[in-house]
């Protein structure tokens, strides 16, 4: 008997990540918001948003790298994830 598979797993998938990206900016930690950031597939990645965040405290080149990454483009605001994950100025 096969056993059909409830796509459990599956489907947690991004809110794992998700959970993991709020941990990280509770933290203050934006090297690990950025490094789960980039785990995720281009087309879903919000470059825009990431870019937002490491200018805001003052690392315009790397903003600069996600700026170029052929991410989301063409968004008015952040992903809800990003948005949520403000990380205190570390300036």
């Amino acid at each position: 008997m096969v056993r059909k598979s409830d796509g459990w797993s599956y489907s947690m998938t991004s809110e794992w990540a998700g959970m993991r990206q709020s941990i990280a900016a509770a933290r203050g930690d934006l090297d690990l918001l950025v490094a789960l950031e980039a785990e995720k597939r281009q087309h879903m990645q919000d470059s825009l948003g990431i870019a937002a965040q490491l200018l805001e405290i003052g690392r315009a080149a790397e903003a600069l790298d996600w700026v170029r990454k052929p991410g989301q483009r063409g968004r008015r605001d952040m992903s809800p994830v990003i948005r949520r994950c403000r990380v205190p100025s570390q300036m």
